[in-house]
């Protein structure tokens, strides 16, 4: 499994066939962009939560398509972000290309905007799930857009 140079993983296990790798810098970097001056504990652990799932998930968009190109992808959480990587026993159209990086990005779109109309179409009396759906909302939404940015070694690149 790939890992980052000096890595230290703190847990690794299988999602729909997949191996996963999470590294402890993963988590660091994610603590330290939900946290800002006032927030509550609970608000960063929901972050965390929420942030990891949600690049996980973004990672699996990938390697779900990258599957059907014959590869075995493996995923990896570390640093700022989600890395999955394969190779394709046979080259790979430029449109398959396109749709493997595309897939991430399009995952978080549609959970953001699920998200979205849950908050919309309910009336959510508890601060708790109202703090889990904002919070959700962002990070699919914004990052997913953020992803899609034609710069190297984001999606859109």
């Amino acid at each position: 499994m790939p890992l980052v140079e000096g890595g230290r993983p703190i847990a690794r296990f299988r999602v729909l066939g997949f191996p996963v790798t999470v590294d402890i810098s993963f988590l660091i970097v994610i603590g330290i962009l939900g946290w800002y001056p006032g927030v509550e504990v609970r608000d960063v652990v929901i972050w965390i939560v929420l942030a990891t799932v949600s690049v996980l998930v973004h990672e699996l968009g990938h390697a779900v398509v990258a599957r059907t190109t014959g590869a075995a992808p493996v995923i990896t959480l570390a640093g700022l972000g989600g890395l999955t990587s394969y190779v394709p026993p046979a080259p790979v159209s430029r449109a398959r290309s396109i749709a493997i990086s595309v897939a991430g990005p399009a995952v978080g779109i549609v959970i953001g905007l699920a998200l979205l109309a849950v908050d919309v179409l309910v009336d959510v009396r508890s601060d708790l799930w109202s703090s889990v759906l904002s919070i959700g909302i962002f990070i699919t939404l914004a990052w997913s857009v953020l992803n899609l940015l034609p710069i190297l070694p984001l999606d859109g690149g």
